[in-house]
């Protein structure tokens, strides 16, 4: 196949999912998730077997759940959104209907512009939970480093804390950083914090994979034991559990992907697994116009694309575990739709 046919052939393909997203738009899945988990010597490991998940089922045995809202790109514009303000309306409302102890938001918060963040905060400020809202940037929040305000904002008061922040010379990740605190919202980077008295969890987020924040071995060390029972990873690339699989925890939670966006039709395989290669074969400036996860410089595998997965740990017994939501920005997708997650974690002794 020459270059100038493989080139028609995927920008046809582009061009019939474009107009498959404008006539049916995604709508919003909600995803339910009940993990079990087991106390094991000092750490709470993933139940997958069946009969030991009957043995220790919540109706006959004593135990603990909580309750976690993971909210993941959403890549926040108001003037060339990818989410409608509608949906990300519907998707904090399912989740404060959950009553979480826990909301998780995993980076990608905004799109290539820092300043959305204060259109944003209204929603972030509505979402409530009992024992914290965390969050941790992903590569589109640093992407807007070096960034200058480009119109005035139709609030006065917005526009008078706009000057003020744009005057303390902050770059644009660090002004996210600053409104998502604002807002209720706890940024973690490589950092933990304990959310329960009894300090049996530990919430830790890494800083992203792209970014020079990215240190995980400052708050995690290798071959270690967990820094709680329950160790939840924040880590906005799900591709980091390759090199976090040194550590030990218990569960990471991840984005970045937005399931592929393009699947083939009820497999939930991303057709973007297969367009890569071919991609690859296109001289730069052809490729210049392409979505970003079709970009020869995006290293994902697509090994951990969306849902929940085993990682083996490096050097010592036991896994991690990792889930990829498939995010909330919903341009471009096909059979793919954005996701709000909610997870009940059993804990049993």
């Amino acid at each position: 196949m020459t270059t100038r046919r493989l080139f028609s052939l995927i920008t046809s393909l582009l061009a019939t999912l474009a107009s498959y997203h404008f006539l049916f738009s995604p709508s919003l899945s909600i995803e339910r998730i009940d993990i079990h988990l087991k106390r094991i010597n000092e750490e709470y490991r993933i139940i997958t077997d069946e009969a030991e998940i009957h043995k220790n089922n919540p109706e006959n045995a004593s135990h603990r759940t909580i309750k976690i809202t993971q909210l993941s790109d959403i890549h926040w514009d108001e003037r060339n959104s990818k989410i409608k303000p509608e949906m990300l309306t519907e998707s904090i409302k399912i989740s404060n209907d959950f009553d979480p102890d826990l909301v998780f938001i995993t980076g990608d918060i905004v799109d290539r512009s820092a300043e959305p963040i204060f259109s944003l905060s209204p929603f972030l400020k509505s979402i409530k939970s009992k024992r914290g809202n965390f969050a941790v940037l992903g590569n589109h929040d640093y992407l807007v480093d070096n960034f200058t305000f480009q119109r005035n904002p139709k609030e006065e008061s917005c526009e008078s804390e706009k000057r003020t922040i744009n005057a303390l010379g902050l770059s644009g990740s660090e002004i996210i950083r600053r409104t998502l605190e604002e807002s209720g919202v706890r940024v973690l980077t490589n950092e933990s914090q304990h959310p329960f008295k009894d300090h049996l969890v530990s919430v830790v987020g890494i800083g992203e994979s792209k970014s020079s924040e990215y240190h995980p071995e400052r708050i995690l060390k290798e071959n270690d034991t967990q820094i709680s029972p329950l160790t939840l990873v924040l880590s906005h690339n799900p591709e980091t559990a390759h090199n976090l699989s040194k550590y030990s925890y218990t569960i990471q939670f991840s984005g970045h992907t937005h399931g592929g966006q393009i699947c083939i039709p009820f497999t939930k395989i991303p057709l973007i697994k297969y367009l890569r290669p071919f991609v690859s074969r296109l001289p730069n400036f052809l490729t210049k116009g392409l979505p970003g996860l079709l970009s020869r410089n995006d290293r994902v595998t697509w090994k951990w694309f969306q849902g929940l997965h085993e990682v083996k740990r490096k050097g010592r017994e036991g896994s991690n575990w990792l889930y990829t939501s498939r995010g909330l920005a919903s341009s471009l997708r096909f059979f793919c739709d954005p996701e709000v997650t909610l997870f009940q974690i059993h804990l049993y002794d």
